[in-house]
């Protein structure tokens, strides 16, 4: 059997859909399927898609179907910031289609949603045709390795804290990081500071070393993130992808949302467990205190860590391709 996945991903617009659609597509070939990317971004695809994975460069959602049609996958798994109800019925007459989508912004059309937030199971859907597979919550929340494997390891919350890491995503446009490390100033915690592939702020993170003083180590794009992630006491962290990875090594973590799509994910995450954030154009200020409070309220930590395990078991991918698998075996 064959899948074809859709998704993008590049230093503007981030990493997300493409590590999230690997994980399902490393899933996928587990389990015997044949796996073809159809990307406009073939070179940062490239660069996260398993290697067994065909990458096929298009242009367009016409090309999209014209690249479709001469597959002639069994099923189409499509990850894209938007979904319009007329691309997925256009897909869907062409195979099964899987339709990962964060919100109930869009109409659906599809045979399987995946919907992996926290909240997904609050969101009021709408659908023509008939009414799809439902794949909610963080049963289904997709983790790239070895997240799935931290999230099944226990963790310490000690009283004093020794290590901190910054995670700003793989190109921080806005340039965050500094305040961030700013924010971690005279906590007496040793900090990883993590540089993104597309970070190009460089110089301003040296310079905000330089100036702190303190130990702040800066480390870009290291091999061994996910284990710093899962060491780390206490972390500041953008509200992308890495928010859910940073709860699947269940460390407490103060966010900060970079877009209103971020903004509307916190604020709906934040009735289902407590993780404080802020929007990036409030105040260092603000960051300071809001991770001096959570470093200062132990209980607080330990909630959250707790939370954290209870909630996200990182077996999702898992879990969707045995659904994309069933439902071809009918």
């Amino acid at each position: 059997m064959r899948v074809a996945i859709r998704a993008d991903g590049n230093t503007k617009m981030g990493y997300g859909h493409l590590f999230r659609s690997n994980t399902v597509a490393r899933a996928l070939h587990e389990s015997g399927f044949s796996v073809s990317y159809l990307t406009e971004t073939p070179e940062p695809a490239s660069s996260v898609c398993i290697d067994q994975a065909e990458i096929i460069e298009m242009d367009g959602r016409d090309e999209l179907l014209s690249t479709v049609r001469e597959l002639s996958p069994d099923a189409i798994f499509l990850d894209l910031p938007d979904a319009p109800v007329k691309l997925q019925r256009t897909l869907r007459e062409e195979a099964l289609l899987a339709v990962f989508l964060g919100s109930a912004r869009n109409t659906l059309a599809c045979d399987i949603l995946v919907n992996g937030h926290f909240f997904a199971k609050d969101e009021e859907y709408k659908w023509v045709d008939e009414e799809p597979i439902w794949c909610l919550g963080p049963d289904y929340l997709p983790l790239r390795q070895p997240f799935p494997s931290l999230a099944s390891r226990s963790k310490k919350c000690p009283q004093e804290l020794e290590r901190g890491i910054i995670l700003m995503g793989g190109s921080d446009p806005h340039n965050l990081t500094p305040a961030a490390m700013n924010a971690f100033e005279g906590l007496g915690v040793k900090v990883t500071v993590v540089v993104g592939p597309g970070n190009e702020n460089i110089k301003a993170i040296n310079h905000t070393r330089d100036t702190l003083g303190g130990s702040y180590d800066i480390q870009r794009n290291p091999d061994d993130l996910p284990i710093q992630m899962f060491n780390a006491d206490v972390a500041i962290s953008g509200f992308g992808t890495t928010a859910y990875e940073l709860i699947a090594t269940k460390t407490p973590f103060v966010g900060v949302t970079r877009n209103n799509l971020e903004r509307e994910t916190a604020d709906k995450i934040s009735k289902h467990v407590g993780v404080p954030y802020l929007n990036r154009s409030d105040s260092c200020t603000r960051l300071r205190i809001n991770l001096q409070a959570l470093v200062s309220d132990h209980g607080t930590r330990v909630s959250l860590r707790d939370r954290f395990a209870e909630l996200v078991d990182g077996k999702g991918s898992k879990r969707i391709a045995r659904e994309i698998k069933a439902r071809l075996d009918l």
